[in-house]
């Protein structure tokens, strides 16, 4: 019997995962076991739906020969990007997901709430460059500046000493990290031997690093191919 097209990328506890949405929310939610879920180059997304309209998505990442990230620092960055998410919901009037939960592992995941405002996910590869078109003002234009300038003031606000990724402890204590560039970690970059990540003391030590990684991974390439 062939398994549903679901769990084409990973075979998860789908029960689990359901119950997981009700004790959340409080709201039985369901998840379409026919269509494979949406995929890009790092993570694969699944849609769950509950029953008053609130569509969340289940975001896990990729494994396997073909990902640019090794498993370990997919689940770092997954929750590195989950805790920015809720940094930035925490401190600004920016639209952002809300974070319901996740979890780092061998079983990786976060589960949040789509925005209502946002368009179906499509990789950015199916993504054609639109063409050139001349600049002209839209209705409510003046109105998303503001807002975008109020954000920006709000964010301004809360600065770090160092240059790294952002990551949440178990007490819900945000720290700067490690810096998960993928300049520095795609690409079998997190196995290089001598290449600083962080967290960086300046923009000058980060940029050095870029360079020593560059390096570094130009040399391991070529030694490869000989």
């Amino acid at each position: 019997m062939a398994k549903p097209r679901i769990f084409r990328y990973s075979r998860f506890n789908l029960d689990a995962l359901l119950a997981l949405g009700y004790a959340l929310r409080g709201q039985p939610c369901i998840s379409d076991k026919s269509k494979p879920p949406m995929a890009g180059s790092l993570n694969w997304a699944d849609l769950v739906s509950f029953d008053d309209g609130v569509e969340c998505i289940l975001r896990s990442p990729r494994s396997g020969r073909d990902t640019h990230l090794s498993d370990e620092s997919a689940c770092r960055m997954l929750a590195s990007e989950a805790a920015t998410l809720k940094y930035i919901r925490a401190h600004s009037l920016a639209p952002v997901p809300q974070v319901l939960s996740s979890r780092t592992g061998l079983r990786a995941f976060s589960l949040a709430i789509r925005l209502a405002s946002s368009s179906p996910p499509t990789p950015l590869i199916c993504i054609a460059k639109p063409a050139p078109t001349a600049l002209r003002g839209r209705p409510g234009e003046g109105h998303e500046s503001a807002r975008g300038i109020v954000i920006v003031s709000q964010l301004s606000q809360h600065r770090f000493e160092k240059v790294g990724s952002l990551f949440q402890d178990s007490d819900n204590n945000y720290s700067v990290g490690e810096c998960l560039s993928p300049s520095l970690i795609w690409r079998q970059g997190d196995s290089l031997d001598g290449t600083a990540r962080g967290p960086f003391n300046g923009g000058r030590a980060y940029l050095e690093s870029l360079i020593s990684a560059y390096i570094s991974h130009g040399l391991d390439t070529a030694s490869r191919a000989s």
